[in-house]
């Protein structure tokens, strides 16, 4: 971070896939912002993922479920859909290879 703190650009960037989406990326993004410094993702295919990584949030599981029905009871049939898948998801043990 002094190396940013003190006015000096960087960057990040992968061979495959999106740096700052399940990788460290999202950590060192997470410690800039927090020290006050820029982050800017490279626009890529995907506006939500580089939304993603410049909010400092954990990137290592995030569900994006497009936009929204326009009417209040498809709104809430959507997102009582993504509480349970949620709810399951978190209650499900996993296991580490």
């Amino acid at each position: 971070m002094e190396f940013l703190l003190a006015g000096n650009d960087s960057s990040v960037s992968a061979m495959r896939g999106l740096p700052g989406i399940a990788d460290p990326g999202s950590h060192l993004a997470a410690l800039a912002i927090d020290a006050g410094v820029a982050v800017s993702p490279l626009p890529g295919a995907n506006a939500a993922l580089s939304a993603l990584i410049c909010s400092g949030l954990d990137t290592r599981r995030f569900t994006y479920v497009g936009f929204l029905p326009r009417t209040a009871a498809k709104r809430g049939d959507l997102l009582a859909e993504v509480a349970a898948r949620a709810k399951r998801s978190s209650s499900t043990k996993r296991r580490t290879i």
